[in-house]
């Protein structure tokens, strides 16, 4: 009996998407930003579907580490805004004082 190999599923997610996606739906889960890239189809199994989430939170990590967006982690859920916006939010709090 010949056990078939296990085949990588190879995704190419464009990081200036995600972090449009980012910027227009903001603050953005990473599920909402997979569905709005049409990322998880209706039929994917959990696995699959834990892969996608995996593969967009390593994109998530890597606009985070250029400074382009804020990442907060609530709970089980990781949440992202631009940073342009916490920039404002800290004038915001200046021209409250």
């Amino acid at each position: 009996m010949v056990v078939p190999k296990k085949r990588r599923v190879m995704r190419k997610i464009n990081r200036e998407e995600v972090f449009a996606v980012i910027k227009r739906k903001w603050p953005a889960h990473v599920t909402e930003v997979a569905e709005a890239m049409h990322l998880l189809a209706k039929e994917s199994s959990p696995k699959e579907r834990k892969q996608v989430l995996a593969h967009l939170k390593y994109h998530f990590d890597q606009l985070a580490r250029e400074g382009r967006i804020r990442v907060k982690k609530i709970g089980m859920a990781l949440v992202a805004w631009p940073s342009e916006m916490e920039r404002m939010r800290v004038i915001h709090d200046i021209f409250e004082l």
